[in-house]
């Protein structure tokens, strides 16, 4: 059950689906495909609030640098820098760099985690609590 945080700065990006990806350090418990991801505002605060849910779909190991990133060893081109940056919520590389100082030293090694969509608590358990059909029999009785 990985808790994420996300700054004010962020939240509306994470909400609306532009930022699918976050940047963390690794954990004792490694992330795994599949987690259940509780995307938060303002962790431990009284004002804290879930944001959403998301299937983690990706996890990879980074490498940040000033001026470069390597996304599993293999170092992003100019180009798909910016793009990492824009996917992670930012203007681009420069953006990047400077938010990230501000919570992490450089050089950083940690992981990059994915997600496709958000979705309540509510919704995954009402599409998941009562099934139409279950080995290809209909559940429904007419």
């Amino acid at each position: 059950m990985p808790l994420l945080s996300f700054s004010k700065r962020l939240v509306d990006r994470v909400a609306s689906g532009q930022k699918r990806q976050t940047v963390r350090t690794a954990r004792r418990r490694a992330f795994k495909i599949g987690d259940t991801l509780y995307l938060y505002a303002n962790v431990y605060q009284p004002t804290q609030w879930l944001i959403g849910c998301a299937t983690c779909t990706a996890v990879h190991h980074v490498y940040i640098t000033p001026h470069a990133v390597a996304i599993d060893h293999f170092v992003q081109m100019p180009a798909e820098r910016e793009a990492f940056a824009i996917a992670d919520g930012m203007e681009g590389w420069a953006d990047f760099v400077d938010y990230f100082e501000c919570y992490s030293a450089l050089p950083f090694s940690g992981v990059l985690l994915k997600w496709e969509r958000l979705w309540t608590p509510t919704e995954r358990q009402q599409a998941s609590a009562y099934p139409e059909t279950v080995n290809g029999q209909s559940l429904t009785t007419e």
